[in-house]
């Protein structure tokens, strides 16, 4: 069987990715001044968010992702993993992020959001 670039991509995803537009908060590591953002995509593994200063592969930044049509608010930390420049005025780089820490119950919580996103 043939593989092209794209299709290996493709086969190295653990978990499916789901576009979704949630509210989010990131600092770096321990700081307290926040910036906010939205997330592009979203899986059980990480996020991928726009962001307004380029952020360096390894950072550990501070998140707070709150899901959609809820009270609920996961905090954890992510590493990022890839940074890129694109062509947007409001947000000019975009992070793919790691998750680092999920308690038992946000990674419950996001696993259920994901799962009823799929089925809609």
């Amino acid at each position: 069987m043939y593989f092209n670039e794209r299709t290996v991509m493709q086969e190295r995803r653990i978990t499916v990715r789901i576009t979704k537009n949630l509210e989010t908060k990131y600092s770096l590591a321990n700081s307290l001044l926040k910036s906010g953002s939205r997330t592009k995509n979203i899986s059980e593994l990480g996020i991928a968010l726009p962001v307004l200063h380029k952020l360096e592969p390894e950072t550990i930044l501070d998140l707070e992702i709150k899901i959609s049509n809820s009270d609920k608010i996961i905090r954890t930390k992510g590493k990022v993993v890839w940074s890129k420049r694109i062509d947007d005025s409001r947000y000019p780089f975009e992070v793919g992020i790691k998750f680092l820490n999920f308690s038992k119950e946000d990674l419950s919580v996001q696993k259920g959001h994901l799962k009823n996103t799929q089925n809609i």
